[in-house]
């Protein structure tokens, strides 16, 4: 068989689908890529601990390690036990690396489980000094408890306490303890983590760092030293995409898109998939599988225009069917957003060639790239959507903080319970929740929703609310692991005191910064949000069967033109304010 491209043949090992894949497990874990793209996580540091605890104690223990498909569970598993301190204790437990698996064509693997765990059942629990560590999905715990809770009872009592098969935990989230079982819950980690100063996406940062270190352990970089000088090797699209993310701005850019991808879009990224994601980035899909001399053959026949479509800057943006990564990344494409700055690029762009050839020259470092774009045959939209996409990486954008990076900051601080650095946030959250049925332009009233479809009245009440703070913490970690996704809010409806909670996540947090800016809900964005409309209702009703209600009778000279009210008798009184 035939050599494939040797950056392309090592990278095939991020694959899902490869046999050696990175993120398998594996019954033993000897590639050298696999041991040097490893990163020990938190999840893995307390697992080690558990384990060397658990090593001590003379009674039985479980070891629960629990989390979702393809978050690193056996891949941790089969890690941990090369490390000294674990190695020399490993041989007192029993591994059980899949807790999906049966170990009979007749049993389901519920009733393994059952055999597996039968000594932690409630009537034989401490009578040994059995030592269990399985590795099981949240889906699978939480049918194996459904289906054996009567004889898992204590078991069933410890997931409850420690609400490992919820979701969205905070930090803060104590363990309860019990004698025989631990548990490490991959679940309880997210992607990224966050700071004071927003959210980081460490793991890929730390990979594609990896990925492109000049290390003879790094397979991938002694494949690129392998091909870097031959002659064909200037139009290769392998070592430009890998080439591409030397520089480390690129490598950031990546990451941050990634990161507003699971942020935003509340896409849930395992360490396989992002392995894969990587491969795929730097390999287009046409040329993944071809031997060298069909590799060399078939890029020589693309045109200028096929060659920079499979570049790493634009091929990012423009293959939504390679994964569901890839087509959320569409969503984020830089064409697709307009910014004075980018009208004013575009402006520029369109004057002329030489403009065009200037900014081309001021934005890639690589020459091939620069003469391919110099081609006559190139559409000039293309050129400028693919100068528009390699400035995105290349400039790293010198705009004003955004809201995604203001919302991650806000989220550091709520879950830090630091009120002080939420003050501006929770003035504009309030601001947007006044103005959710419509903007009344007076401080201390809000608009009601009028179910019937008409046009010449609006109904406004007096509505003074705030928000509560949480509490006070003086001692916050730099760096945040565990985290709740979503701002915790409680107001305080102030015309009888009431407290309304609501949770907004980015989606709900991007529509009001909208509504701040002059923006009006319209029903979908209700329906959308139901829930944060009803919270609105019941902050702005709480007091209906008492307040009064003011009619502002729409293009008329008057800010109020009626008024409904109920003195302490209980009687109404209309006025009209016009007269």
């Amino acid at each position: 068989m035939e050599q494939i491209h040797p950056i392309a043949q090592q990278l095939s090992k991020l694959q899902i689908s490869a046999k050696e894949s990175v993120a398998d497990s594996g019954i033993q874990n000897t590639d050298q890529l696999k041991e040097y793209l490893h990163i020990t996580r938190e999840p893995e540091t307390i697992l080690k601990q558990i384990i060397l605890d658990a090593a001590q104690d003379d009674k039985a223990s479980l070891i629960l390690v629990c989390g979702n498909v393809g978050d690193g569970k056996s891949h941790t598993l089969a890690q941990i036990q090369k490390d000294p301190e674990v190695k020399s204790v490993i041989s007192g437990f029993n591994v059980h690396n899949d807790a999906t698996e049966s170990d009979s064509p007749k049993k389901t693997c519920i009733e393994t489980l059952d055999v597996l765990l039968d000594c932690f059942s409630d009537e034989k629990l401490g009578t040994t000094t059995t030592k269990q560590i399985v590795a099981i999905n949240l889906g699978t715990l939480s049918n194996f408890i459904a289906e054996t809770g009567d004889k898992y009872s204590k078991l069933a009592n410890y997931i409850l306490e420690n609400k490992i098969v919820e979701e969205d935990l905070t930090y803060s989230v104590d363990s309860v303890t019990h004698p025989h079982f631990k548990h490490v819950n991959f679940t309880d980690y997210h992607l990224y983590n966050l700071t004071s100063q927003g959210a980081k996406l460490g793991i890929l940062d730390t990979l594609l760092e990896r990925i492109v270190e000049n290390k003879s352990t790094n397979s991938i970089y002694q494949g690129y030293v392998e091909i870097k000088d031959e002659n064909w090797a200037k139009d290769c699209l392998i070592r430009l995409n890998y080439e591409f993310l030397f520089n480390i701005d690129n490598r950031k850019r990546i990451s941050d898109l990634i990161l507003r991808l699971v942020v935003k879009d509340k896409v849930i990224i395992s360490v396989r998939q992002l392995l894969n994601f990587i491969h795929d980035l730097i390999v287009p899909a046409n040329l993944s599988k071809l031997p060298i001399p069909e590799y060399i053959s078939t890029i020589s026949k693309y045109s200028i225009s096929q060659k920079l479509h499979n570049y790493l800057p634009f091929y990012i943006f423009d293959n939504p069917n390679l994964s569901f990564i890839f087509n959320g990344l569409k969503t984020l494409d830089p064409c697709y957003f307009r910014s004075e700055s980018l009208d004013q690029v575009i402006l520029d762009l369109n004057t002329g060639k030489t403009a065009l050839l200037n900014k081309i020259i001021e934005l890639n470092f690589d020459e091939n790239i620069s003469c391919w774009i110099q081609d006559d045959k190139i559409k000039r939209d293309f050129i400028i959507a693919f100068v528009i996409r390699l400035e995105y990486f290349t400039k790293m954008h010198n705009h004003q903080e955004d809201n995604f990076v203001r919302f991650c900051k806000a989220l550091y601080f709520d879950n830090t319970n630091q009120s002080l650095g939420l003050i501006e946030i929770h003035d504009d959250i309030k601001k947007a929740v006044k103005n959710w049925y419509g903007n009344t332009y007076v401080t201390d009233k809000v608009m009601l929703l009028v179910e019937s479809t008409q046009n010449k009245f609006r109904l406004f009440k007096t509505q003074k609310t705030k928000l509560i703070p949480g509490k006070k913490s003086k001692d916050a970690p730099e760096e945040l692991l565990k985290f709740t996704s979503s701002l915790r809010l409680n107001f305080e409806g102030v015309n009888n005191g009431k407290s309304h909670k609501i949770e907004i996540d980015y989606g709900l947090f991007e529509l009001l910064e909208r509504i701040n800016r002059g923006y009006r809900p319209n029903k979908i964005d209700r329906n959308n949000y139901m829930y944060f409309s009803n919270f609105v209702d019941k902050l702005f009703y709480e007091d209906a069967s008492t307040a009064t209600i003011y009619v502002d009778e729409i293009n008329v000279d008057h800010d109020i033109d009626y008024i409904l009210s109920k003195d302490e008798y209980g009687r109404f009184t209309f006025e009209n304010m016009s007269l």
